[in-house]
């Protein structure tokens, strides 16, 4: 697994677990944000499970491109939050 140039920039941000936990909980701290990603989360799960129990399983590929949205609108609603 390949970790992106970004991923490793944030990493050297933090010199420990606990200042790196403080800032994880601001940056998700936001309740608009935790709803529509737990909307999308199950709307993402209900389809699957809908599409299980009716044997269409054409329908499990509609379930990402149902679930994605409303957990990413969460980054268009949120202003961008940078670490002081």
């Amino acid at each position: 697994m390949s970790v992106s140039p970004d991923t490793r920039a944030t990493a050297l941000l933090f010199a420990s677990l606990g200042e790196f936990y403080a800032y994880y909980a601001v940056q998700r701290g936001n309740h608009t944000s935790r709803r529509l990603r737990v909307a999308g989360t199950a709307l993402a799960l209900l389809t699957a499970i809908a599409a299980f129990l009716t044997r269409r399983w054409r329908a499990l590929l509609a379930a990402p491109p149902l679930g994605y949205p409303p957990a990413r609108a969460r980054a268009l609603l949120a202003p961008a939050r940078t670490r002081p």
